[in-house]
């Protein structure tokens, strides 16, 4: 009996299954692979997503921010106010900048 019902329940439901139709609500434009973690970047972070000030983000600046923050991750660069001067300074030095 529980079987019949259940062939009798498909029955019912399968016509309307049958004419659903399907939409697309987002699609991954790119994926940042770093040594952290992966981070994917939808089409919708390029079309929602605004700054500060308002407008609106490009993807190809969310993608080099993202770039920004896996390498100060992968850096273990801290965070207190003078380490991003000292830091600066250190890659001056590094690549014979000064």
């Amino acid at each position: 009996m529980k079987k019949l019902n259940l062939l009798v329940l498909f029955l019912t439901v399968l016509p309307k299954v049958a004419w659903a139709e399907l939409y697309l609500l987002d699609k991954v434009e790119c994926v940042v692979c770093g040594p952290e973690r992966n981070t994917p970047l939808a089409e919708t972070d390029g079309s929602w997503k605004r700054g500060l000030d308002g407008r609106l983000v490009p993807l190809q600046e969310q993608l080099q921010q993202e770039i920004m923050s896996q390498q100060v991750v992968a850096d273990k660069l801290p965070l207190d106010p003078t380490a991003a001067d000292r830091f600066i300074e250190g890659m001056k030095k590094q690549n014979n900048l000064t």
